[in-house]
């Protein structure tokens, strides 16, 4: 996380034409992605990153299969990200396999040998100093069955992730907006 606070950190000081923010904009999420993975030992298709657009929708950074599949209304009550970003609060599920929720976006692998589907979720919403909520992180545990991914969530991993996500938020927003990438 060092890192990504250090690129952060220097391209937010001091905004200059000739950088591209959509790279770093890029680079930020691979790096935040990777750190998240790194940090529960999940693998790289249960951690989402995803931001807001200016439609009031969420669309997905990560992980890079869904970014080009479509997008989550913020008004969609049913999705469980888009009730954690209501309320801005970070939300975990245990259970989550029995809750009823959004489940398109885990459909697109299902034809995938590869394919499991999320039992155990985090979301933590992506919020500045101001409480200006510009997105979400998602972390999961797959498995055929609820015991065959891994042990629960607990809230004070949830509160690693809230912390962490805190300590970088305003910048992040920001290299988001330099970016211009919110349709």
């Amino acid at each position: 996380m060092e890192q990504l606070k250090r690129i952060l950190d220097t391209v937010t000081q001091q905004p200059k034409e000739d950088v591209r923010y959509a790279d770093v904009l890029r680079e930020v999420i691979a790096i935040l992605h990777a750190n998240l993975m790194a940090l529960h030992g999940v693998k790289e298709d249960e951690v989402a990153i995803l931001l807001i657009d200016n439609r009031q929708h969420l669309k997905f950074y990560r992980p890079s299969y869904l970014e080009k599949t479509g997008s989550i209304p913020m008004a969609y009550t049913r999705s469980f990200v888009t009730k954690a970003l209501q309320t801005g609060k970070a939300m975990l599920d245990n259970r989550f396999s029995s809750t009823p929720h959004l489940g398109v976006f885990e459909e697109i692998k299902r034809n995938n040998p590869n394919f499991l589907p999320i039992q155990k979720i985090m979301c933590v919403p992506l919020v500045t100093s101001d409480r200006k909520v510009f997105g979400a992180v998602e972390v999961s545990r797959k498995g055929e069955q609820l015991e065959a991914a891994g042990p629960d969530w607990t809230a004070d991993e949830m509160d690693t992730i809230v912390r962490q996500l805190a300590s970088i938020a305003d910048q992040f927003y920001r290299v988001y907006k330099l970016a211009d990438t919110v349709e």
